[in-house]
């Protein structure tokens, strides 16, 4: 995170296990939280397992460890929560200060974080790209040889990082939360959905220029306000320039589904019709989809 605190998930759950102000990611990660944590993870006691939105019941069922040791060599991937800081200001946005200064510094990373093992790196603000500290440290460890991803508006992005992107990153994700201009303007706002989709385009571009494999994916947080968009978004995020659709959905969506059961039963059959069109489901992550009732048949991703 921005303070320098380490998850061991990115929903800040169950507890933080270090800070990278105090000690390496390497210590950090073979410390005495950590291990109570794994201990508590493989007796299945875990008490974010139950509302856990992230996993599948059937990857939580199938722990990948049987031992609280970890050794940092086999560290794979590491996300990087930069700041609040963002140029817009969406209406369903948890974070409380977009102009806050508190940034995650790029010279403690390089300092604290031994990146030899680390293959696949993710980046979160706020805005990544509205922070100097967060695009020093893309372009390091790119110069690494990693690889970095990130969660962006798109609004700044222009034919620099968009190449940058292209060479360097195994997926961006978007985030768009609509599926029409008058939608998505009125929930990012401060964004400009012409502009958003002109930047995505210049991204595949890029893409097929310098043949990179970078995943362009739109995301899509559902909210009360833009829920009844969902089927109309996976008709059209190929459209959109997008290779894959995604979900995410606000903390009070599920309460006010069940406060609307006609409009949840009118949504899921649009939905699920959506979702069942050619090639629509294998190119969508639809966990959350499912965890809220919004598809009839189980899936697998």
């Amino acid at each position: 995170m921005q303070d320098g605190a380490v998850y061991s998930c990115c929903h800040e759950k169950p507890a933080a296990i270090g800070n990278l102000n105090e000690k390496s990611l390497a210590e950090i990660m073979d410390d005495a939280p950590i291990r109570a944590w794994r201990r508590k993870s493989l007796d299945g006691k875990l008490a974010c397992y139950k509302g856990c939105n992230l996993l599948t019941a059937e990857e939580l069922a199938e722990p990948r460890h049987d031992s609280v040791e970890s050794d940092y060599a086999n560290v794979r991937r590491l996300k990087l929560q930069t700041g609040e800081f963002c140029n817009l200001d969406c209406v369903m946005c948890y974070w409380q200060d977009h102009r806050s200064p508190e940034r995650l510094s790029d010279e403690l990373l390089r300092e604290r974080v031994d990146l030899g093992p680390i293959e696949t790196i993710e980046i979160q603000g706020g805005e990544p790209l509205a922070m100097k500290e967060a695009k020093r440290y893309f372009e390091h460890a790119a110069a690494l040889g990693k690889k970095i991803s990130f969660l962006t508006n798109a609004i700044m992005i222009n034919k620099r990082w968009a190449e940058l992107i292209a060479r360097h990153s195994a997926f961006v994700h978007v985030s768009i939360n609509a599926a029409t201009k008058a939608t998505h303007e009125a929930i990012n706002r401060g964004s400009r959905w012409e502009r958003v989709l002109e930047n995505v385009r210049l991204i595949r571009e890029a893409r097929e220029r310098v043949g990179g494999e970078v995943e362009i994916i739109g995301h899509f947080t559902m909210i009360w306000r833009n829920v009844e968009e969902v089927p109309r978004f996976l008709e059209r995020f190929r459209e959109l320039g997008f290779d894959r659709a995604d979900f995410g959905y606000d903390f009070r969506l599920p309460w006010l589904l069940r406060l609307a059961p006609l409009k949840k039963r009118r949504l899921r059959r649009a939905t699920t019709e959506a979702l069942n069109r050619d090639g629509t489901r294998e190119a969508t992550r639809a966990h959350r989809l499912r965890s809220l009732g919004l598809i009839d048949q189980p899936l697998n991703r």
